[in-house]
Formats: structure tokens, C-alpha cells, sequence
């Protein structure tokens, strides 16, 4: 049976936050395929964005690492082709040279907050001259916007 969107958002919260956190990661891995796969359904039908043109998943943030890899095996699995991703690590946040020149690059964030996140990662794309897709995948809206400028948030929760 398939959780509610509320039924999986409380449990992925109690999830992130358990101390034994490691070792009911698999059920946690479950419920965040089953939300990428959604999102990924999101953006196939509310977007004109084809799958085939997507190059990198790119997380916002060091939590976002997960989800872009996810994010970025859905993608493959629905086109028939290996999707790349990214997430900065507490290390090196920022990682210049890693995009490639026209690399097209979707953004994603576990839990979508503060504008500036959003603006400084699209920043290093444009940098390394790739290219933003016009849209931002989360599982969580805090924001409740459903649009950032021209750039359009798809979320599995909305606050």
C-alpha cells in the first residue's frame, strides 16, 4: 500500500531526525524512490522539460546528496540513459570545473527555504557556462511559492 503524501512526509521527517537513523535507512532509501519517482512524474507532465534533455542532477546543499542520485537513477531508468549528478560535500561546498561547457543541469533540494541557496548554486552553472534548467525539484516547500523568478518549483509536500 502507498503512503499518503502526508503519511510519507511524517515518516521520512521521523527518519532524518532518529538517531538509529543508519539502520532503517533501507526503508527511508524506499520512501525516497517512491517520491523521486513521483516528482519525476511531476515534471513529465506538468513541464514541457523532456527527460532526454537533462544532463546533471544537481542538489543544492551536502543533505541534497541523496536525492540527486535518486533523482538522477529515475531519470535513467525512465529514458534508457545513465543521468549524471552532483551534490557539494561539507569539504568543498562549491565545485568549480564540474560542470561541463552546455551541460544542461536540474536542481533539486530536500527542503526548499531560502532563495539565496537556490541563486548562488545557479550562479556556478552560468559560471561554468552550462546551462539551468528552468526548474527546481524538492520534496518539501517550506516556501510555498511555486515559482522562483522564471524557474519552477515542483515539490512532493508543500508547506
Amino acid at each position: 500500500m502507498t503512503p499518503t503524501v502526508n503519511e510519507w512526509a511524517e515518516r521520512y521527517k521521523r527518519l532524518k531526525t532518529s538517531p538509529k537513523s543508519m539502520q532503517i535507512l533501507e526503508e527511508g532509501d524506499a520512501l525516497l524512490r517512491e517520491a523521486a519517482s513521483v516528482l519525476i512524474e511531476h515534471l513529465d507532465t506538468q513541464t514541457t522539460l523532456n527527460l532526454h534533455v537533462i544532463d546533471r542532477v544537481a542538489g543544492l546543499t551536502p543533505n541534497c546528496q541523496k536525492l540527486a542520485i535518486v533523482l538522477s537513477r529515475e531519470i535513467g531508468r525512465k529514458r534508457g540513459r545513465v543521468c549524471a549528478w552532483f551534490a557539494p560535500d561539507n569539504a568543498q561546498p562549491r565545485v568549480h570545473g564540474l560542470f561541463k561547457e552546455l551541460e544542461t543541469v536540474l536542481h533539486c533540494a530536500e527542503t526548499l527555504t531560502d532563495t539565496p541557496d537556490i541563486l548562488d548554486a545557479f550562479k556556478v552553472v552560468v559560471a561554468q557556462k552550462a546551462i539551468n534548467l528552468p526548474v527546481v525539484l524538492t520534496l518539501f516547500n517550506t516556501r510555498g511559492e511555486s515559482e522562483i523568478g522564471s524557474t519552477d518549483i515542483i515539490s512532493f509536500t508543500r508547506a
